[in-house]
């Protein structure tokens, strides 16, 4: 079964825990930026939290990422209680600064201080300064409340720039009133946030992306360590995107030799493409790079042949340098894994945080994975499927949306067979193929050690007891045919039927479990994000001799425009068949619909708790 996650923005420096009302309250926020140039600007941030209980501890962390271009100048904390008496003071020099020592190369650091307050309620002031030099390429963004379930009694934020650098903004998910002056040749911005009370967190619900209030700002022309460009409109960003590949994306003569070496006795364009993508994941090995303008520009296609190590944009990079070595066409494009759309009409560097390539073969694009060879040639993964990207083209850049997998492109289709015996003891054979997204759940099993192997197996008999036997699990990932990973594996258990005299009781919950939902139609208030996936299960179970079956189950079917969920029984030769197929369609609903979400998931819940009777003879 489809496994749900949430996607949570990380906004400054908070970390993503959600907390309710009643544990925090954002008594004042303000954040004020002055940009003097396309080079230089000053953030002053200040942070005022009530902390109600325990639950708070996000509210008392302090997390700061700087480099040598954008430096934290100065910071203080002050802790008070109840009273107003003072319990704690921070210092700049009392935090803990952390290298990314795990990137190959990086400017970055993290400054931090972890604190646990002593008793509750408190409130902690923090006070700090950030200095940009020479990396203005997007301004802070206004996020009154950075998650659900948090209530704010002010928040502002203001930005003085340049009227030459013709500043934008973006107001997202509310009415927040951006006043805009102009005094001469400098431009200010400013918006305020007043009793905003919480959102409640929802089961099932979006991002906070697309659900709380917050403003985007950004320059139009700027200049990001000594590359001036436009960002205006993603046109124009793309074309800044571009000139900072240029020269970048062509391989030496040598290179180039051993590229077409390597696929001379290829008859079709994927037959070498195939041959790269090996290639790629055989000699190259994903690092993080962030020096400099290495944050945004990509290394040397032939720096990453000579080294071997590249970021997501120097193994794309590279990678489409070797497409085009052979004849191939490639794209080049950047992409968010944390939000599925980007604005359309507001174009800013801080809406992306990956790059990849694609290959475009008899006009179909096939996009790759390069920072992760490991993933399947031709299959979009779970990060990116359904993404909106920006093209990179020297024409400029170019909106474009990633393919999606339908419900029943995700499947999951289980066999269980069991031999059930009189005393309620049993052995079972279970076959199960996973594909597309099922199957990257499930891929990383293939590198797991073989005691963990059989660990994670063995929950797939719900059974109690079970003891795992003999076991083989088998990867496809050929090359455009849809990946799965099919497992096959036996296992006995001393309880699968549960024995209450003459009789044998048997669960029709043998593969799936399902908690009761929470009825919340009459009160629902987001909307709903469902991600889509189609399971069909049977059981197959063989009736001890002397046994006959007493009674069974009605059938099931429920069918809404969210999804379908049916259970049929069948009973012959003296074998039961269980028939379940679960599908939920992906995409995002009105709260009005939560009504059909629970109906089916209620279906599901009563369906489970069922029971076969079986009676001797």
């Amino acid at each position: 079964m489809r496994k749900v996650s949430f996607i949570i923005i990380v906004a400054m420096w908070m970390v993503a825990l959600a907390v309710h009302a009643q544990n925090v309250v954002v008594v004042d926020a303000s954040t004020q930026v002055v940009c003097t140039s396309t080079k230089k600007a000053t953030v002053n941030y200040r942070r005022v939290y009530k902390l109600l209980n325990d639950h708070s501890k996000w509210a008392s962390q302090f997390s700061e990422t700087c480099s040598k271009y954008d430096k934290l100048s100065s910071f203080e904390a002050v802790v008070t209680d109840e009273a107003g008496k003072v319990i704690k003071t921070i210092k700049k020099g009392d935090l803990h600064r952390t290298d990314l020592s795990h990137e190959l190369g990086s400017d970055l650091y993290t400054m931090y201080y972890d604190y646990t307050p002593p008793r509750y309620p408190v409130t902690i002031e923090f006070k700090w300064t950030s200095e940009m030099d020479k990396s203005v390429l997007t301004f802070p963004t206004f996020v009154p409340t950075e998650t659900y379930d948090v209530q704010v009694d002010k928040a502002t934020y203001s930005l003085e720039a340049p009227a030459e650098m013709h500043c934008r903004y973006a107001v997202l998910n509310s009415d927040i009133k951006v006043l805009k002056t102009v005094d001469g040749d400098v431009e200010r911005f400013t918006a305020e946030v007043t009793d905003f009370k919480p959102i409640e967190s929802e089961p099932l619900c979006e991002s906070a992306r697309y659900v709380l209030p917050m403003v985007y700002f950004a320059p139009s022309q700027f200049e990001f360590l000594g590359h001036a460009g436009n960002a205006a409109t993603w046109h124009d960003f793309g074309l800044w995107i571009h000139s900072l590949r240029q020269g970048r994306d062509q391989l030496s003569p040598e290179a180039q030799a051993t590229v077409r070496a390597m696929t001379d006795t290829c008859t079709s364009d994927r037959s070498r493409l195939a041959v790269l993508y090996k290639h790629l994941e055989q000699s190259t090995r994903y690092v993080s790079i962030q020096l400099g303008i290495g944050g945004m520009q990509p290394f040397d296609a032939n720096d990453v042949c000579r080294t071997g190590f590249g970021d997501c944009k120097g193994l794309s990079n590279y990678m489409c340098a070797m497409l085009e070595t052979v004849g191939i066409k490639s794209l080049y494009a950047i992409i968010s894994t944390r939000n599925k759309t980007i604005l359309n009409d507001f174009s800013s560097a801080n809406q992306f945080n990956h790059a990849i390539a694609g290959a475009v073969i008899a006009g179909d694009t096939i996009w790759l994975e390069c920072t992760n060879p490991k993933i399947p040639l031709g299959y979009v993964h779970d990060d990116i499927t359904g993404h909106q990207a920006l093209l990179i083209t020297p024409e400029g850049g170019k909106v474009v949306t990633l393919p999606a997998y339908s419900a029943r492109d995700n499947s999951q289709t289980t066999t269980l067979s069991v031999a059930l015996n009189a005393d309620g003891t049993a052995a079972m054979h279970l076959k199960q193929r996973s594909s597309n997204v099922q199957y990257e759940e499930h891929m990383s099993i293939v590198d797991m050690l073989e005691r963990d192997k059989r660990t994670w197996v063995t929950t797939k008999f719900k059974s109690p007891s079970s003891q795992l036997g003999e076991m083989t699990i088998t990867e496809d990932k050929t090359p455009f045919v849809t990946p799965t990973i099919t497992i096959d594996a036996e296992a006995v258990t001393d309880r699968f039927a549960t024995t209450m005299g003459s009789r044998l009781l048997v669960p029709v919950a043998a593969l799936r479990e399902s908690a009761k939902p929470r009825d919340m139609a009459a009160t629902r208030k987001l909307a709903i994000e469902l991600y889509g996936y189609h399971d069909t299960d049977s059981i197959i179970v063989t009736i001890p001799e002397g046994y006959a079956v007493e009674a069974m189950p009605s059938g099931v079917e429920v069918e809404n425009e969210l999804g379908l969920f049916k259970q049929k029984y069948d009973n012959h030769n003296n074998t039961v068949f269980i028939i379940t197929e679960r599908s939920f369609n992906g995409g995002t609903y009105p709260a009005s619909d939560y009504s059909k979400y629970f109906e089916l998931k209620t279906a599901v819940y009563q369906a489970l708790k069922q029971k076969i009777s079986l009676k001797h003879l």
